[in-house]
């Protein structure tokens, strides 16, 4: 792998998890300059660290092997992981060569095929309580059975 720039954070990492993102949780109290500090919010400050890039791993002998078993060994994870830190992820996407090919991808792009937003246009009648009882009411109405011939 080599030398990077990167966080060490005490968490289980496994195969698979690299490039998922990895948040912290400041929690709701925590002492900061010495003070009890207390969040206005109820789940406490979250913020990006980065992406999860790898863990620490360690061949360790399995006791009891013998014969040629003995030279097995068991892959272990350490519980030390490696993050990317968020700024580093920035710096690859904010490359000029990077935000020319993403601007001309979007000047590219026809209008038809951009995502549109899920908003109320104007025209649209607005849903309320009413007119959804009333719609449900209508909806849920015995439908009769039409007439059968018969022959």
């Amino acid at each position: 792998m080599g030398y990077i720039d990167a966080y060490l954070i005490d968490a289980q990492s496994v195969a698979g998890l690299s490039g998922a993102p990895v948040f912290v949780n400041f929690g709701i109290v925590r002492i900061q300059n010495g003070q009890l500090m207390q969040s206005s919010q109820t789940e406490g400050k979250v913020f990006l660290l980065g992406l999860m890039h790898g863990h620490f791993k360690a061949d360790i002998n399995i006791p009891g092997l013998g014969g040629r078993d003995a030279k097995k060994l068991e892959l272990v994870n350490f519980g030390i992981s490696i993050v990317v830190p968020c700024e580093k992820i920035l710096e690859v996407i904010e490359q000029p060569a990077i935000m020319q090919k993403i601007k001309k991808i979007s000047d590219d792009m026809p209008d038809d095929d951009l995502p549109s937003m899920d908003t109320l246009n104007a025209d649209e009648e607005v849903f309320t309580a009413p007119t959804f009882m009333d719609a449900l009411r209508k909806a849920s109405q015995k439908v009769s059975e039409p007439d059968q011939e018969t022959k």
